[in-house]
């Protein structure tokens, strides 16, 4: 079975109604002989001191400060939770088969890149554009990087040339970001799968 808790944890903070929910759902999972996964994080982060903010995966994925560390604080809140209900922390029990860290990890910060980049956190934007720019100066010099106060993009999916070259620095910045998201999951102790795909096989 699936388990997302990405609904709560997207406030930033674990409401103890909705987390006693949770723990008694993994209880009788388990009593069921039924196991379960997590989604760290899905589409959004909210904010919870602006309530309006909504963080985008995008600034998790760049590894910008803030949105970092909110994601980090979250993951760490879940997984070492104590269940009332099993007297184990989340990370020891089991029942729990798999942690994917981030729903679709790349997937989400594209479509916020290709079609909200005006509309992003500027340091989000400053982000990206110093990465990007580090990246072109290794692989391609010369060529221009991106600004903040671009209207939008160069189309990584078409045949636009500096499209395919921020295409390929994202890609190696998605897989980097798998790499520090197992990190922070193994350093909890966890120590069953890490899924990085929003779905199982049956088991």
């Amino acid at each position: 079975g699936a388990f997302d808790i990405a609904s709560y944890k997207g406030r930033g903070i674990l409401r103890e109604d909705e987390m006693d929910e949770r723990d008694y759902f993994l209880f009788a999972c388990k009593r069921a002989g039924i196991y379960v996964y997590i989604d760290i994080a899905a589409y959004v982060l909210r904010d919870p001191e602006r309530k309006n903010q909504i963080w985008k995966k995008a600034g998790v994925m760049v590894k910008e400060p803030s949105y970092w560390a909110l994601w980090e604080k979250c993951a760490r809140a879940i997984l070492n939770r104590v269940n009332r209900y099993t007297n184990l922390a989340w990370k020891d029990d089991p029942a729990v088969i798999g942690v994917m860290e981030y729903n679709e990890q790349a997937t989400g910060a594209k479509i916020a890149l290709q079609g909200g980049w005006k509309r992003l956190d500027p340091a989000v934007k400053r982000a990206y554009a110093k990465g990007f720019a580090d990246w072109l100066a290794d692989h391609a010099p010369g060529v221009r990087g991106i600004g903040e106060d671009d209207a939008s993009l160069p189309n990584f999916y078409g045949k636009d040339p500096r499209g395919k070259l921020l295409h390929r620095y994202l890609s190696g910045l998605f897989t980097e970001r798998a790499k520090d998201y197992n990190a922070v999951i193994r350093s909890t102790g966890y120590k069953g799968l890490l899924i990085c795909i929003d779905e199982m096989v049956n088991l």
